[in-house]
């Protein structure tokens, strides 16, 4: 779902520039780069419309990252939940769906989230603007 209007007038300003350089200079581009001038589209959408959904239900925690995947987490296969500050960029890359040195993460913006550390040793992040609420609701749960 596109929640942001400025992603969607930047997206259209896209669209538009794209459709221009294909009316001007589209019988002379070679097939390949013709529908190359797409990947630019489909990956702007792609980024205005990525949503993170995080919802704690009794005995587990559902992360949805729409378009790309959704995880479900038992609570049983949690053994600590930690709201706390990180560093998008240095602990996992950036924000996003990501893999760093701390595990696996999912973010949109902002800095701060709840990291789960599970039964298994390895920690999930997940960004959340609301990091104490979360926290509190999936020791809850």
């Amino acid at each position: 779902m596109i929640r942001s209007p400025i992603g969607i007038v930047l997206l259209a300003i896209l669209v538009l520039s794209v459709a221009g350089v294909w009316i001007q200079f589209g019988a002379a581009l070679p097939v390949r780069i013709d529908w190359a001038l797409l990947i630019p589209i489909a990956a702007a959408a792609l980024t205005v419309a990525i949503e993170l959904r995080v919802t704690v239900v009794p005995g587990a925690v559902r992360i949805r990252f729409f378009p790309l995947t959704t995880r479900v987490i038992e609570r049983s296969a949690i053994k600590d939940i930690e709201a706390r500050t990180y560093r998008p960029i240095r602990e996992y890359g950036g924000w996003g769906l990501r893999f760093g040195r701390r595990g696996r993460a999912y973010s949109i913006s902002g800095n701060r989230g709840v990291e789960l550390t599970l039964a298994d040793g390895r920690r999930v992040m997940i960004g959340s603007q609301r990091a104490d609420e979360l926290a509190a609701a999936l020791a809850r749960s």
